[in-house]
């Protein structure tokens, strides 16, 4: 099995996790439930319906939001290449090899890697400041391999 020189690691970052969802939900079902309550008291049933099916949009938001956390990128850079294992959200494979010797790193708003003509986007799910890290850690790591060999552990990361 051959060492890779960089082995990076990219997922979405995620603020809130699965605790604070559980609380937010629990904070909100129980506003519905005491607002429905009201709303009953004073003979305004018909609006009970709609107390949980805010509830439930909420529910459904938050799902579908963490379903897009399962997307990752494995960036990997051998002696003789750079693999780019992208997996989206439905858990879809999609495997990109380039040459790294021809390979540019393009920083700005996203963080592209160009050769042959041809432009690959990593990270687009990063916030500014990780996709600045990643452009610097791949501009490093690129340079690193064109000086040629050298006897330090690869460097593996993970960035979020």
């Amino acid at each position: 099995m051959e060492t890779p020189q960089l082995d990076l690691v990219l997922k979405p970052h995620r603020s809130l996790p699965p605790r604070g969802f559980f609380w937010v939900m629990a904070l909100l079902a129980g506003a519905s439930f005491a607002a429905g309550a009201v709303f009953a008291s004073m003979g305004a049933w018909p609006v009970l319906p709609f107390l949980g099916l805010d509830v439930l949009l909420v529910w459904f938001a938050f799902k579908a939001n963490y379903a897009g956390a399962r997307a990752r990128e494995h960036i990997t850079l051998y002696g003789d290449r750079l693999e780019i294992l992208s997996v989206d959200s439905w858990g879809r494979k999609q495997r990109r090899t380039l040459e790294p010797y021809w390979l540019n790193v393009e920083s700005g708003e996203e963080v592209a890697l160009r050769s042959h003509g041809k432009r690959t986007i990593v990270g687009a799910f990063l916030d500014q400041q990780a996709r600045a890290d990643l452009a610097r850690t791949l501009a490093d790591a690129l340079a690193a391999w064109r000086r040629g060999p050298s006897v330090q552990s690869p460097n593996t990361s993970r960035i979020e």
